[in-house]
């Protein structure tokens, strides 16, 4: 049963209870005062009729006690009193008139100077009253009876009783609407309660439950608002990290790409040409340092990704090894697509994460290479087979910019301001057929931001895109290669 319907009924059931606990009491406690009155009056009767009996007794002493008793006629107010006067045996042997009660058994209970009374019930609708006294007359010891209709009272209290079941049912009644209303208002905040946790375990979150009192239930309401709160505050964090862990394993499969290409590159190069000592050392010391980079790189994708690290370890960065790191890994690569490589540098040193500021490089070379590859598979106006990809750096009096300017596909004007969102895409079935997940450029400006530096993009449909990354740093000589 529902708590709601339990409080009702609670409530109705008390209601019932203590009423006709209470009208009974005082029906039957005016009953039992009433007829206390009738006996003390049926008692205070027969003594008067004793007296006057004994008077009488007095007065004509030689006269039989029948004849005597006969010439009584006495009344109270209007009621006329009759008296019966017999022995032990409850044989009369005086009288007024007849009375509508028998004698025994309650004389038999009687002993001298000793009153008793009895109700007796003669026709359907009527009680009596049964009053008798011991007296004595001479030697002899007789019993005076007399009598008083009772009904009135006891009709008085079925009338009482009548009116107070019609009167209880109809107060049962208000109580029971009365308490529909009390316990629905009172349990609101409950169901409330209830409604907003059906709906928060189906996945609405965000809901929160009205409080409107400051009772125990509007704590228990600010309560559940407090947990639901922290509820959504935790399933939100527990999201982020799958979410992040979800990122970090596309981006780590997106970055490992080309480090793996250009090992796979260089490692065929050493099984299929036949190559000089040095050149073998120098593809060798390629593969090995893509090796160890690879390494590093996972354990700081995981810092920057799944634990949401805010805080990097910058150090000085050459920008002369940067880029021939660069020219080194990137060349084999675009060398097979026939897509030239033109790398230009200002010497000078910045502050960086050097591994993860190549990461950022090769995933903007790398989207220039697909950019290219994608502008001859279009064949438009500048679709023919020549590709270039400009790596530049140039010392500024604030910091150390990077370049790197392709002539691909470019990207559309209305696209470019959602190019850094995780997982957006310009053209998705192309980009995933060339092996994209979408988290390039979002990886790059996290990165980027990490670093304290700006990170800019223009592009032209159908011409080329070009971006430039603004790094702290400090301004040197100036080199080209």
């Amino acid at each position: 049963m529902k708590l709601f319907w339990k409080l009702f009924f609670s409530m109705v059931l008390m209601t019932i209870l203590f009423c006709s606990t209470g009208g009974h009491f005082l029906i039957y406690n005016q009953f039992e005062n009433a007829m206390e009155k009738e006996v003390e009056g049926i008692f205070e009767e027969n003594d008067f009729l004793c007296h006057m009996v004994m008077q009488e007794r007095k007065a004509h002493p030689l006269e039989e006690i029948a004849v005597l008793t006969e010439k009584l006629n006495l009344s109270v107010g209007q009621r006329n009193l009759y008296f019966r006067i017999c022995d032990s045996d409850g044989k009369e042997i005086g009288g007024n008139g007849q009375l509508p009660v028998e004698s025994l058994p309650l004389i038999g209970r009687l002993t001298k100077e000793q009153q008793g009374w009895e109700l007796t019930k003669k026709e359907p609708d009527k009680i009596y009253l049964h009053g008798a006294a011991a007296m004595s007359l001479g030697e002899k010891t007789v019993f005076l009876e007399n009598y008083k209709d009772v009904s009135a009272i006891y009709e008085e209290r079925q009338q009482q009783q009548k009116t107070f079941y019609n009167m209880m049912g109809l107060f049962v009644l208000l109580t029971a609407m009365l308490s529909f209303f009390v316990v629905r208002f009172i349990l609101k905040p409950v169901t409330l309660l209830s409604e907003t946790t059906r709906k928060i375990a189906g996945g609405e979150l965000w809901k929160r439950v009205e409080v409107n009192s400051g009772d125990e239930l509007g704590c228990l309401s600010k309560d559940f608002n407090s947990m639901a709160e922290r509820l959504e505050q935790k399933i939100g964090e527990l999201e982020e990290a799958a979410l992040r862990q979800e990122e970090f394993m596309g981006s780590f499969a997106h970055e490992m790409k080309t480090p793996l290409t250009s090992i796979i590159g260089y490692a065929d190069m050493l099984r299929s040409l036949e190559l000089k000592p040095e050149k073998v050392r120098e593809n060798a010391d390629y593969i090995f340092k893509e090796g160890q980079r690879l390494e590093n790189l996972s354990g700081k994708m995981m810092e920057l990704i799944v634990l949401g690290k805010e805080e990097m370890d910058l150090k000085k960065v050459s920008a002369a090894v940067l880029f021939q790191r660069l020219k080194g890994e990137m060349e084999p690569i675009l060398g097979k697509e026939g897509i030239h490589l033109s790398v230009r540098w200002e010497d000078g040193i910045f502050l960086a994460e050097e591994d993860l500021m190549i990461t950022v490089c090769l995933n903007l070379l790398d989207n220039g290479r697909k950019a290219i590859i994608q502008r001859r598979k279009d064949g438009g106006e500048n679709g023919k087979k020549d590709g270039l990809l400009k790596l530049q750096g140039f010392c500024k009096p604030d910091g150390y910019r990077i370049c790197v300017t392709d002539n691909g596909k470019g990207i559309p004007k209305e696209e470019l301001e959602r190019v850094k969102e995780a997982f957006y895409m310009v053209d998705k079935s192309r980009a995933r057929a060339m092996g994209g997940a979408g988290l390039g450029l979002s990886i790059c400006d996290k990165i980027i931001s990490l670093h304290g530096g700006e990170f800019r993009i223009e592009s032209r449909l159908g011409e080329g895109t070009w971006i430039e990354i603004k790094l702290p740093g400090l301004p040197g000589g100036a080199e080209e290669k």
